[in-house]
């Protein structure tokens, strides 16, 4: 049983390699804005929400379920844009991607610049298709519930805790996906 766990454990953790490596090569400014700004932005937001729209759980999980419709479709398209953005990338074999691979990164000069660019699509990547798979889990168990007997029940503060969560998260990545627009925009300039 341990082993069991343990293997599944080591066949899962790209997902925490992926953060780390993120977080280890993002400068302080960016980890700045794409997470703690992102964070505060959905706890902002969340806040407003609660003193002002504070509804019923039933009302809570019908506007839930229309914002997350809309978010699980605009993720998928980003998710899409930065799977093709870094195929174009991988497969170039231009001049700049030849001297990235040849320049080591300042933070860690065993990892070439080239690495690093991979390293942020992917990031975006895996918080794309989480937010996806997550969204997903939620819209069907949203959908299950008996959401006429909450109708008079206020929605209670860890609901919207996890909603800034959340938030936060689809906060998160659309910033990322934002720097990988600068990043490709960079190397289709520099590349002519």
């Amino acid at each position: 049983m341990r082993q069991n766990i343990k293997a599944f454990f080591k066949a899962n953790k790209f997902i925490f390699t992926a953060f780390k490596e993120y977080r280890k090569f993002s400068t302080t400014s960016e980890k700045a804005f794409d997470i703690i700004g992102t964070f505060l932005m959905s706890l902002i937001l969340t806040i407003i929400a609660v003193i002002f729209f504070n509804t019923s759980i039933q009302n809570f999980i019908n506007n839930f379920q229309n914002l997350n419709n809309i978010v699980i479709t605009a993720i998928s398209i980003l998710a899409g844009f930065n799977v093709a953005s870094i195929s174009v990338i991988a497969t170039s074999q231009s001049d700049i991607v030849k001297r990235l691979k040849n320049t080591p990164s300042k933070t860690d000069p065993n990892t070439d610049k080239f690495s690093i660019i991979v390293i942020f699509f992917t990031w975006a990547i895996v918080v794309q298709l989480m937010i996806i798979f997550i969204g997903i889990i939620l819209y069907f168990a949203s959908q299950f519930y008996g959401i006429e007997s909450f109708a008079q029940i206020e929605t209670p503060l860890w609901i919207w805790c996890i909603f800034a969560l959340w938030l936060s998260t689809v906060l998160h990545t659309i910033t990322i996906s934002v720097r990988n627009v600068k990043m490709l925009y960079l190397f289709i300039v520099k590349n002519q």
